[in-house]
């Protein structure tokens, strides 16, 4: 092998630019013809006698004129790539450089070589390229499944924030009652209902205790041990049959489930309830005894028709969610505990709140039914006086 000064001063040139391209093109073709001669021993770092030297000698050579100066350094790429080639990889001067530098039987063993090498580099590049083409497809599937997972997600997520506000706009305005018109109507939460009334004197009362047993439960494993067993219970139900008779004269039997009515016969009954617009029954929401001035009241039930529902409140707490899991990803943030902890909180802010919102409608709408009242009390009274053989216009002793 020849030194760095030979191979520099056999391929200078007289414009400086060209001449280091030359001198940098040379001495990497060289570079490259020792490690090609080593072979594995190259890549174990076993050189023998000067091998080590002048492969370093190469490389220093290439840097000095390829890497010392960045305006030099674009300079000479600008004139690679100006159409002259890239000398390092040209092929006739890589055949020029070998055939000046290397003895006859060196220059065949360097040529098998480098065929070789070549052969494996193509082959290389060929399984890379496969590699890349499967890698990319792969990349491509699993980005087509993101995106349609992302798109039901986004989906879902849109599904669950627009029910979210819908439920918020039928339950949070809160309801009306017009008391004035016949029969009086009751607007909430985006339904509309007719409240029925009846008011009159009772003509007979029956009641019904039954009670109900619930029994317990023993559980065995296939090996017939004991596992685990429940407790029996009984619960009593109670149902009451009012014959009313109304202002009018005429007889009404009213069935009552689990009112146990405080009343007996004679006594001046009122019943309120309400009929959904597209229904033909509803449910008794109050009951009065005019006679001992006793009302019961069904919270429940008027909280279910004007107040604020419980599936309003969790879809609320999962819209919270789904927006703090949103904000991390959006801010490339991993969401964690107070994500959740943030849902819990507004699902139990949110239950108390609509517990709070529910007690205060139910006693506004026993308010606002006021007028309602008067007028079943007022039929009662008809009624009674009815039964009694009297009229309002009669004087009573």
């Amino acid at each position: 092998m020849p030194d760095v000064q030979r191979v520099v001063a056999d391929y200078t040139a007289p414009d400086p630019t060209d001449a280091r391209i030359r001198e940098a093109a040379a001495c990497h073709v060289m570079s490259d013809a020792v490690e090609l001669f080593m072979g594995a021993r190259y890549f174990r770092g076993e050189f023998r006698g000067e091998e080590k030297a002048r492969r370093d000698a190469y490389a220093s050579c290439v840097g000095n004129r390829v890497g010392t100066r960045t305006g030099d350094t674009r300079a000479m790429r600008r004139k690679i790539t100006s159409g002259e080639g890239d000398l390092r990889r040209n092929p006739q001067f890589v055949a020029e450089v070998t055939s000046r530098y290397l003895a006859p039987g060196d220059l065949q063993t360097y040529r098998r070589l480098s065929a070789q090498a070549e052969s494996r580099d193509a082959a290389a590049t060929a399984r890379a390229r496969a590699d890349t083409a499967q890698q990319n497809a792969f990349l491509q599937a699993r980005r087509q499944k993101s995106q349609a997972t992302l798109a039901a997600l986004g989906a879902a997520v849109i599904g669950t924030l627009a029910l979210t506000a819908w439920l918020l706009s039928r339950n949070l305005p809160g309801f009306r009652i017009d008391a004035e018109s016949t029969p009086p109507v009751l607007k909430a939460r985006g339904r509309t209902y007719t409240l029925h009334t009846r008011g009159g004197v009772i003509a007979q009362l029956d009641k019904q205790h039954r009670t109900h047993h619930v029994p317990g439960s023993t559980t065995y494993d296939g090996q017939g041990r004991y596992v685990s067993s429940t407790s029996g219970y009984s619960y009593t139900t109670t149902k009451d049959t009012v014959f009313l008779l109304d202002k009018d004269g005429a007889e009404h039997a009213m069935k009552l489930e689990n009112w146990d009515v405080t009343a007996r016969g004679g006594h001046m009954l009122g019943a309120l309830w309400a009929i959904a617009k597209g229904k033909e029954y509803g449910s008794y929401l109050m009951v009065w005894n005019f006679s001992i001035d006793r009302v019961q009241t069904d919270t429940h039930l008027i909280g279910r028709i004007v107040g604020v529902t419980a599936k309003t409140v969790v879809f609320a707490a999962l819209s919270t969610l789904i927006l703090a899991i949103g904000w991390d990803i959006v801010t490339q943030h991993l969401f964690g505990p107070r994500d959740f902890l943030l849902a819990f909180i507004v699902l139990v802010a949110g239950l108390v709140a609509r517990r709070l919102i529910n007690g205060s409608r139910v006693k506004r709408f026993q308010r606002e039914v006021a007028p309602i009242r008067d007028r079943i009390k007022a039929d009662a009274e008809v009624a009674l006086l009815r039964a009694n053989g009297l009229t309002e216009a009669t004087e009573q002793p």
